[in-house]
């Protein structure tokens, strides 16, 4: 999810493109990982062990028999990083900068940035100047990838994708402007539609990590329990089965 790059910045249109043919083709590489991430996640996952060409009834026990506890490990942890307050110590009231966070509704949006975070080991927040306040906005990093050099607080750049019908649109993010792309639903016929300069100084992306890895490995919690949450499915499948079968038999 996450590379280092020692690279000058883009600054023709050619340069642009380069750079996000490059990020999209990263994200078209890590998109089944973390799809499956997803999947297990919210308890979509496939059934470990369910017999092709079964019938109905297993199959359907077999859609009974997940146990979705990946769930649950991300909300705990999420659910202690909620944020109520800013102010400096010894203040009774709340630092005029919390406007800005009640203004992008992160009293409710922020648990979406802590959950993609724990359960993917990353999540990214873009932050542009906007009128009253800044304007914030989080991502799962199925929807971002960010590319990184020799600072691990700012990255070079940053490719945001968002699904328009059967096109996919696209905004680069770097340290002078904002470029708006878009491509068709496979990630093909990428094109420049426009760039806006964002006047930061800095590419306006923040990186949420579930732990500070020094490989920028960026496991979540979701990924390292999914043997654990094969052995639950499994393991209540046969019950359900040995329920199903063995109930009610007859000796004669």
């Amino acid at each position: 999810m996450v590379s280092l790059l020692r690279q000058p910045r883009p600054r023709a249109a050619d340069g642009v493109m380069s750079i996000a043919q490059r990020l999209l083709d990263q994200r078209l590489a890590e998109q089944p990982d973390l799809d499956k991430i997803h999947d297990y996640w919210r308890g979509e996952q496939d059934h470990p062990f369910t017999p092709r060409g079964a019938p109905e009834d297993v199959r359907r026990l077999a859609r009974m028999s997940r146990v979705n506890i990946l769930d649950i490990v991300v909300t705990a942890l999420s659910q202690t990083l909620y944020v109520d307050g800013y102010r400096e110590d010894g203040v009774d009231s709340d630092d005029a900068i919390w406007a800005t966070w009640q203004h992008n509704k992160l009293d409710a949006e922020q648990s979406g940035v802590h959950e993609s975070s724990i359960a993917y080991g990353v999540s990214y927040v873009t932050v542009l100047p906007g009128d009253p306040t800044p304007v914030i906005r989080g991502y799962s990093p199925r929807f971002m990838t960010a590319l990184y050099g020799d600072d691990p607080d700012w990255p070079l750049w940053a490719l945001a994708a968002e699904p328009n019908g059967d096109r996919w649109m696209y905004r680069l993010y770097d340290a002078e402007a904002v470029h708006y792309l878009e491509s068709d639903a496979n990630g093909d016929g990428l094109a420049l539609n426009e760039t806006r300069e964002h006047g930061v100084g800095v590419t306006p992306v923040v990186r949420f990590r579930n732990r500070i890895d020094l490989d920028e490995d960026n496991q979540g919690e979701v990924e390292k329990l999914f043997e654990i949450q094969d052995q639950i499915d499994h393991t209540t499948f046969g019950l359900k089965v040995a329920e199903h079968f063995g109930a009610f038999k007859q000796r004669y």
